[in-house]
């Protein structure tokens, strides 16, 4: 638990989202960090709500989380919620009516 705390205090716009979850803020947005238990493994997904639907990316198992893969999971989240956003608007991924 140390060694966890210890990572998120040192990721750059952490901040403890309820009990066990994390908010970070990047320069393209702010995403939340949630855990999903699995047996006696927690396996952590980035995730934001977008017009009530919640896009969410896996991140890593406890104990393999790094700065890199929050960033890389946070922006593929952000992947997700343009091509949902393209497909709302009756246009494909390459933004052809």
């Amino acid at each position: 638990m140390a060694r966890r705390a210890h990572f998120w205090g040192q990721l750059e716009g952490s901040v403890m989202n309820g009990i066990d979850g994390y908010r970070v803020k990047f320069s393209f947005g702010v995403f939340s960090i949630t855990p999903r238990m699995d047996g006696d493994r927690r396996y952590w997904y980035a995730s934001k709500r977008s017009n009530g639907k919640l896009h969410k990316v896996y991140v890593g198992a406890d104990g393999n989380i790094t700065t890199e893969a929050v960033k890389l999971a946070c922006l593929a989240v952000l992947a997700k919620l343009r091509g949902h956003s393209d497909r709302l608007y009756g246009r494909d991924r390459m933004g052809h009516s």
